[in-house]
This record gives structure tokens, sequence and C-alpha cells, in this order.
């Protein structure tokens, strides 16, 4: 009945310079577009307001397009699994014909292809009592005779907290069911031109530093409550 963090959560202390670069880029290029709208001191600060929106607006919508992606995959993989597989955009309903969400199926079913990729399972809650955290896992699956964990990104980059994240979930997998996979990709797929890319790290050297990482989120955690049972008036003005 214990309800735990998630994983995502418990990384957000690992700040990615390269978001506070492109939030102030977006908005930069939102003034930059629309300067000869800022007519009079009041039309300037409505300009400013949806500049400010704008990175919000990006991100947001990157994010209901990475949702969808991950429910098609899952429909997809789900009917290869049952043996009633089918062209990966076959998945993607009519009223969704966005071309982002394509090119990224089509570039799922790629992978799948080029490297015979079966899957065994999709969307797996995992969890651990061990450092108060839990997640879900992309997929499990097969390559050859190794058994992966798959973790599908629909971001433009990879991003070194990705890493801490994938290896969080073997170690919750390994605690909830003692299944330890041999490999870890993490699978970058496209939606501009249906490609894909991959990166893999071997579980058990990354997982001992995500080890040492939820400790240090333990300890900041600590530091926080502290500081907030310590926080007194000492002057009143």
């Amino acid at each position: 009945d214990k309800l735990y963090p998630s994983m995502t959560a418990k990384l957000q202390f690992l700040k990615d310079s390269s978001l506070t670069n492109f939030k102030m880029n977006r908005a930069l290029d939102y003034v930059f577009a629309n300067w000869n709208t800022a007519t009079d001191a009041g039309a300037l600060m409505d300009l400013l307001g949806k500049a400010k929106q704008e990175p919000t607006d990006v991100f947001e919508d990157a994010g209901d397009v990475g949702t969808r992606i991950h429910g098609y995959r899952k429909d997809y993989f789900d009917a290869m699994i049952q043996g009633t597989p089918g062209p990966a955009t076959s998945f993607i309903p009519a009223h969704d014909p966005d071309v982002r969400v394509v090119s990224a199926m089509r570039a799922i079913e790629k992978f799948v292809t080029e490297l015979n990729y079966v899957p065994i399972v999709s969307e797996l809650p995992v969890y651990s009592a061990r450092y108060n955290v839990a997640g879900c896992i992309d997929d499990i699956g097969l390559l050859g005779n190794d058994v992966v964990l798959l973790d599908l990104k629909t971001s433009n980059r990879h991003k070194d907290s990705y890493w801490y994240q994938v290896a969080g979930y073997c170690s919750m997998l390994r605690e909830c069911a003692h299944i330890f996979p041999r490999r870890c990709l993490i699978l970058k797929v496209s939606k501009e031109d249906g490609t894909y890319s991959l990166e893999e790290f071997s579980p058990s050297e990354v997982t001992k530093m995500m080890a040492a990482l939820m400790n240090m989120n333990k300890s900041l955690e600590k530091v926080a409550s502290l500081r907030k049972d310590n926080q007194k008036n000492v002057v009143t003005l």
C-alpha cells in the first residue's frame, strides 16, 4: 500500500544546463519572430508574456507526442507477443496522422527488423523498497540469447541522466523479480526521418553508480528537511 516517488522525480536534482539554454533560445526566437507586434507598451508586455510561455508549450507538445508514441509502440509489441504482428504504422489511429508519430513508429519497426528484436513484456511496473523509488520499464525483450532492458526515448538528444534512469530500472527489476538483464539499450527514435540510434551499457557498472546517486538524493532530501525544520523568524520588521 506504500506509494513510492518515481525514478524520474528522484533524478530531478541532476540539472541539465542545456534545458535552460533551450528555454532561453526559444523565448528569444519567439520575440525576434514577432517583434513587429510590439507597437506600444501593452503589446510589448503581451509579447514578452507569450515568449515566456513558448518553451513550456513546446515541452508540453513534445511530451504529448512522446506519450502517444509510447502507447502505439506498446500496441505494436503486444501484437507481436500475441503472434499477430503487423506494420508498426498500422497501430497509429486514423485520427492521429502526425508525421512525427509516423516517423517514430517506422524507426521502431526498423530497429525490430534489423536487430531481430523479440519483445517479451511492455510497460512493466517495478519498485525498490531499498531505495524508496518506483518506475515503469518500457520493454524487456530478447536479442539473440540475451535478455535486454529496452528504454524508448523520443527526445532530440541523448542525456546522461538516461543511463541512471535505466540503471535504476535494472536494480528495481532485480529486487522485484530477481531478474538482471545482461544488456541495457536506450533506443532513440527520430520524429523526422524514420531512423533510430542506440546506446548500450553494462548494467552492473552503472547500477553501482546508481546506488551512489540514490544515496546522494537521500542526503539532499534529509538536508532539505532539516533546513525546513530549522527555519525561524529571527527579526520581525
